[in-house]
């Protein structure tokens, strides 16, 4: 009995060894300019601690760091990473009313096609950061008067 708990003890953290170092994965990532105007798109080079050897995509998030009472954000998974590719540039579109101030891209992975489906990876990456400037002021109505129609 003590030795089947040894292996099962040994095969878990194997397991857990192996699905750490799995995730892993590391990516670079440098804005080709600091400043981006809403409504625009700001240009990302990324690049991998390795090559896939399967057709990828790498997906970006980007979230404003200030107020943002709309909840405007930005995230692109276009495009694909050739096998044995490192490296990808990609765009991430800036809406009309995101605020204006510091943005800062707060999530990046691989998504690949298989069978059974889509997968994806979470990729460890730097920290990226960039300003977002002249954003339309976005004015909604604060009140409406609602009557059964005639």
């Amino acid at each position: 009995m003590t030795r089947g708990i040894g292996v099962f003890t040994g095969l878990l953290l194997a397991g857990i060894y192996c699905v750490a170092t799995a995730q892993d994965r590391v990516a670079e990532m440098k804005p080709n300019q600091k400043t981006v105007q809403a409504g625009q798109s700001i240009k990302f080079e990324v690049t991998l601690d390795k090559a896939p050897n399967v057709a990828a995509s790498v997906c970006l998030h980007a979230d404003p760091t200030v107020e943002n009472p709309f909840g405007l954000w930005s995230e692109n998974c276009g495009g694909a990473i050739a096998p044995g590719s490192k490296s990808y540039t990609t765009t991430l579109g800036i809406p009309d009313g995101g605020p204006n101030g510091k943005w800062k891209v707060d999530n990046a992975y691989v998504r690949f096609q298989s069978q059974g489906g889509a997968n994806s990876r979470n990729l460890q990456f730097n920290t990226v950061e960039f300003e977002v400037v002249g954003a339309k002021a976005i004015e909604l109505p604060d009140r409406a008067t609602i009557e059964i129609a005639k």
